[in-house]
């Protein structure tokens, strides 16, 4: 290796800064015109390095007849720079348990990732607010050519899907007129068509409005979970059960590709090679009384043709919704690793074995999914803001009791999710994500202070 280092970062900065080192410094007995090839394919400057397969077989060719390098005219590409991610969102606040804001995000910094001899940077840039209606707006996607926004947007169970400008405008109805639970808009590479989910099925609509068509539909007693466009828009893969399927873009008859433990929220990679899924803890996305619940999940790759699946995430934390950037080595997520839901980002080898572990781009966004336009430069999500306490209210004699009566036993910007009461009836157990996870807490019945009984980094959840 050219440079080393305690940390993946101190050596891209290395790389970015130093010269290599000479290869006959190592080895005295490599040829001096392989030193040569040697040292410039690490020329800092793309324009500097091989620009062809060809070109470098040429010289090494040349090399092994034990001819000199000669200078020679090569055509050369245009350099391209290096990747510069603009990462975007949108805005909203409700005043309801569950709220949502999409919002531009303005943070910055530089991060840098070994990739070969490359470095790769990521730039997080300007902010910019996007909706501001009332009402609960979640499953942003953001298009191809990062100038429009589909999302879902209504109570849960009963959402309709919208689309409007980044630029701004009114946002357009896509689903007024559709019954049931329409969720997960996705575009279609080229822009033209947006599939998404309602039930047990998969619709597709033109991107500006039209008739929605069913494209497949999955047995009755299951929901579908996150279909994803392959990238040359022929085919969608989808999930429900336990199952990972695709079907035609043109309504062909579906085919299995892979068994998984509750997938969800697909997306597949830019070579079309891998689909990358989420595992476990459904609820979080697509539930009604679940939704944005604190439970693990998992974040898994595999072949589009089925094969073996390679984890690529802890399983003990929240990690959700990955999106592949452009380059098809590095996956965005959602995890709550480090307390509030923020974007992570992963590098994959060619095998899509992680390499390293995740770094955290964001901090305290709370953001529940996201989307990536094509070029990689805008990047746009929701965020999801749940709380729930604990009331109490009399047990009515006869008759019904009126829900103004209850009182709060506990209060807070905070979710609790589980609940017991000691069986002398003098304690109450909880668990509580009030210092970033979930942990258990007491009081007693009769109110008090909260006493913290557990601080472990993972969710400790569901006392008894």
């Amino acid at each position: 290796m050219p440079f080393d280092g305690e940390t993946p970062f101190s050596i891209a900065n290395k790389q970015k800064s130093e010269p290599p080192p000479d290869p006959r410094k190592l080895n005295p007995q490599i040829p001096a015109e392989l030193d040569r090839v040697v040292l410039r394919s690490l020329e800092k400057a793309r324009e500097k390095r091989y620009q062809t397969a060809e070109e470098l077989r040429a010289d090494l060719e040349t090399i092994e007849t034990g001819l000199p390098i000669a200078e020679r005219a090569v055509p050369r590409r245009k350099p391209m720079t290096s990747k510069e991610i603009t990462v975007k969102f949108s805005f909203r606040k409700l005043a309801l348990p569950a709220s949502v804001l999409i919002i531009f995000l303005a943070v910055a910094g530089y991060f840098f990732f070994r990739r070969g001899p490359e470095i790769f940077e990521v730039k997080i840039g300007r902010t910019q607010q996007i909706t501001h209606d009332p009402g609960l707006e979640i499953d942003p996607a953001i298009s191809p050519d990062g100038k429009m926004i589909a999302y879902a947007a209504g109570a849960p169970g009963k959402m309709a899907l919208f689309v409007r400008q980044v630029a701004g405008g009114r946002p357009i109805a896509l689903t007024a007129s559709m019954p049931g639970n329409c969720r997960w808009p996705r575009w279609s590479p080229d822009g033209a068509q947006i599939a998404y989910q309602s039930q047990n099925s998969i619709y597709l609509v033109p991107a500006l409005g039209g008739i929605p068509k069913k494209l497949v539909e999955a047995p009755e007693s299951q929901t579908v979970k996150g279909a994803a466009w392959s990238p040359d828009g022929r085919r969608i893969a989808y999930a429900f059960g336990s199952s990972i399927c695709d079907c035609s873009a043109e309504g062909s008859e579906p085919r299995k590709i892979f068994e998984a433990f509750y997938p969800h929220s697909l997306s597949w990679s830019p070579d079309g090679s891998e689909i990358a899924y989420t595992s476990g803890n459904s609820n979080f996305l697509f539930g009604s009384l679940y939704l944005g619940n604190i439970a693990p999940s998992s974040i898994w790759g595999v072949s589009s043709k089925g094969g073996h699946p390679v984890r690529v995430t802890d399983e003990k934390s929240l990690n959700v919704g990955p999106v592949f950037m452009p380059d098809g080595r590095h996956l965005l997520y959602v995890s709550n690793e480090k307390g509030g839901r923020d974007v992570y980002l992963l590098t994959l080898d060619a095998s899509g074995e992680p390499l390293g572990g995740p770094t955290r781009l964001t901090t305290g966004l709370n953001a529940h999914t996201i989307s990536l336009s094509a070029a990689g430069d805008k990047l746009v999500y929701s965020e999801f803001t749940h709380t729930a306490n604990i009331w109490s209210i009399r047990i009515p004699k006869d008759g019904p009791i009126s829900i103004s009566e209850a009182q709060p036993v506990t209060t807070g910007n905070q979710t609790i999710e589980g609940i017991s009461v000691s069986r002398d009836g003098k304690w109450l157990a909880y668990d509580s994500n009030l210092n970033g996870n979930l942990d258990i807490y007491k009081m007693p019945v009769s109110g008090g202070e909260a006493e913290q009984l557990t601080n472990d980094p993972g969710d400790d959840c569901l006392p008894a």
